[in-house]
């Protein structure tokens, strides 16, 4: 009894070529993260804890207190440092609400004031909604 199929050692050795594996966009975002986390294999696998970052409470507006966080005030620019110490003597004065006076050649409209809400201003310090009004003031 015979048999068509090569036995061990009976046929001529033959060169593979190694299986490349393609990574898809996906794998490689994920090992591109993966190396820039700075995470531990431990803490990939689940073993140990990934520590977590400190969250920041945002800071309220609260009439008469500061406008930003008290250690961030002597790191404000210039102009902004002084606006911050324009609202405080203003609070210190109860001035709740303060004019700007324009001029003619502001706004092509004769002269005026316009009315500046201080929590107008906070939204200013802190990057949040701001009412137009405040937008022309600053560009002023």
């Amino acid at each position: 009894m015979s048999s068509d199929v090569p036995q061990l050692g009976a046929q001529k050795k033959q060169a593979i070529e190694p299986h490349v594996v393609k990574q898809t966009l996906k794998q490689k975002d994920f090992i591109t993260f993966l190396k820039e986390s700075n995470l531990t294999v431990a803490q990939i696998a689940g073993g140990e804890d990934i520590p977590k970052a400190e969250v920041v409470v945002k800071w309220k507006y609260e009439l008469g207190k500061s406008l930003v966080r008290p250690e961030v005030v002597s790191m404000l620019p210039t102009q902004m440092r002084w606006l911050h110490e324009q609202y405080m003597r203003a609070m210190h004065d109860c001035i709740f609400m303060q004019g700007a006076k324009i001029k003619d050649e502001d706004f092509f409209q004769g002269e005026a004031i316009i009315w500046i809400n201080w929590e107008e201003v906070y939204q200013l310090f802190n990057q949040e909604d701001l009412d137009i009004s405040m937008v022309g003031l600053w560009v002023l």
